[in-house]
């Protein structure tokens, strides 16, 4: 596990040194910015991690977690685990300093795939099953219950 801590008024990010060793980085060579960290972040997943973070620093979620994958210094992406939560506010009580840390799931995550997979098709015909079926099905639903549609509209 490893710990940072975002000062947003100075936007100055300290990754402890456990984080920039998991990255494969030495002490100095990651720049204390939050650029640094979101400009590492998978494209495919930046937008739900940033959007987590915002929904935490207006006060919409109690804390800051997701999971995502971040470059490391070869260039591979690693999936992590991230969580953080504001602790200090200025007068207005705006967020000020957020903390966090950091766990490389990598292993799991790749351990997962397979095992997802076999759960979600069949293993004869290598079709898509029930499950993943259902699973399809929520998720194009997903837009009409969002816009208070009937289904049937």
């Amino acid at each position: 596990m490893a710990l940072w801590e975002w000062d947003i008024d100075n936007d100055q990010v300290f990754f402890s040194t456990q984080l920039k060793k998991m990255l494969g980085y030495g002490p100095d060579e990651m720049p204390p910015t939050i650029e640094t960290w979101r400009d590492n972040i998978h494209p495919d997943g930046l937008d739900f991690v940033m959007e987590a973070l915002n929904q935490h620093l207006i006060g919409h979620r109690s804390q800051y977690e997701q999971e995502y994958r971040l470059r490391n210094r070869n260039r591979e992406y690693l999936w992590m685990h991230d969580k953080g939560k504001i602790c200090e506010r200025d007068d207005a009580g705006n967020p000020k300093i957020v903390v966090g840390m950091a766990r490389n799931i990598h292993k799991t995550k790749v351990l997962e795939q397979p095992l997802e997979n076999l759960a979600s098709e069949d293993f004869l015909t290598k079709l898509p099953n029930r499950r993943s079926g259902e699973y399809k099905a929520k998720d194009l639903l997903k837009p009409v219950r969002s816009n208070n549609r009937s289904v049937l509209q």
